[in-house]
């Protein structure tokens, strides 16, 4: 899960950014180590137990965002991007010291990435915190993010991020009912964990994530991946191959 990506390789103020040149460290550990690059959408098909299977993705859809999804083309590397559908092309207006403003995706560059196999999905209409509206606001937020997005895009939108990760069985059902087949959280593990595409987990990348805590992570499936964390895992599995 990447949001925010910035040029060059200092480090971001920002906890949710990452440097340009890092991703691309990241990125390509990833394909040379092996990991199969997917759409966060293939991941409930044939690939879903796949367990050298990935996806890679960015919420709110910044326009720094540009050269990751260049870079990722010319790798022919597939990703998702969780878009806010009515900040497409115009700066961020939610409500956040460190983002409002920030220039966003257009809707032309947004086309562009899907004809070249890239998906875009619903990260709903204005980023709010879903599990805190009333429900008879959530049609509104949820399924005409969709739609504003397909009339963009002119192509089906099945896929869907909680904003700040917030949701709850009102909010799930209401994803369901607005026409998405998948939802990803900010819960960490293996994708399909909870065995519900609606509640599918990701690893969050930090701006101050070194390529070797990006690796754990990627190891132990966990955000927070210290080498003590690394050690009990290793005891652990120790142990379990000993009975």
């Amino acid at each position: 899960m990447y949001h925010s990506i910035q040029g060059g390789r200092a480090v971001p103020k920002w906890l949710w950014s990452v440097a340009f040149n890092r991703f691309l460290d990241q990125i390509d550990l990833l394909r040379d180590a092996g990991w199969q690059f997917r759409r966060v959408s293939d991941l409930t098909g044939e690939d879903a137990s796949d367990r050298c299977s990935l996806a890679i993705t960015f919420d709110d859809g910044y326009r720094d965002n540009d050269p990751a999804f260049l870079a990722l083309e010319r790798r022919g590397i597939p990703a998702t991007w969780f878009v806010v559908s009515t900040n497409v092309g115009r700066p961020a207006a939610w409500s956040d010291d460190t983002t409002t403003g920030w220039p966003m995706l257009d809707a032309g560059r947004l086309r562009e990435m899907a004809q070249a196999g890239m998906e875009i999905g619903g990260h709903s209409r204005h980023h709010c915190r879903l599990a805190e509206l009333p429900a008879d606001r959530l049609p509104d937020e949820i399924r005409g993010c969709r739609l504003e997005l397909e009339e963009i895009l002119d192509r089906p939108v099945t896929s869907f991020a909680y904003p700040y990760g917030s949701y709850n069985q009102a909010v799930v059902e209401a994803v369901r009912d607005a026409g998405y087949r998948v939802a990803c959280t900010t819960q960490y593990g293996p994708a399909l964990a909870d065995g519900d595409p609606l509640r599918m987990r990701r690893l969050a990348v930090y701006s101050h994530d070194t390529l070797s805590s990006f690796a754990r992570k990627i190891g132990l499936m966990r955000n927070e991946a210290t080498w003590g964390r690394v050690f009990e895992h290793l005891a652990a599995t120790m142990l379990t191959q000993r009975r």
